[in-house]
């Protein structure tokens, strides 16, 4: 009996061949990084580095303090201009990519018209990692 060609007819040749594997997995891992969202920041890029900076924000209730989601952060350069908007996440979490070294207003858009504005200074530790802190919004 004649092997039809199909998934099954596929999993076995690639079983039975190395240089099927490869182009496989190759297959694969083009898919993956082709379905991957880019991500959108600064218009510029740290030099030779993946920087991260990140941070937290809260706010203070009754019973005490609770991560504030869902709120959109900017940082804005006087020279670079700002940067998209990223939206923290349930834990109150946010962060940049390939952020240059700087000084920086961390924005905290709860209003659209007035964001809470704070100073901050972007600087990398060995490891391209930078922590913006925990902010308390009211």
């Amino acid at each position: 009996m004649e092997e039809k060609p199909g998934l099954l007819g596929d999993i076995n040749a690639i079983r039975n061949n190395k240089k099927m594997k490869r182009i496989y997995f190759a297959k694969l891992l083009l898919i993956l990084v082709l379905l991957v969202p880019e991500t959108k920041g600064l218009p510029f890029h740290a030099e030779n580095q993946q920087a991260v900076a990140s941070g937290n924000v809260f706010s203070m209730g009754q019973y005490g303090p609770y991560p504030l989601a869902g709120i959109a952060v900017t940082l804005n350069h006087p020279n670079l201009g700002r940067s998209s908007p990223y939206y923290t996440n349930r834990q109150g979490y946010f962060f940049f990519q390939n952020v240059p070294p700087g000084n920086y207003n961390l924005e905290f858009w709860l209003n659209p018209n007035m964001p809470v504005i704070r100073n901050v200074q972007l600087v990398y530790n060995q490891y391209g990692q930078s922590n913006l802190g925990s902010w308390q919004i009211p």
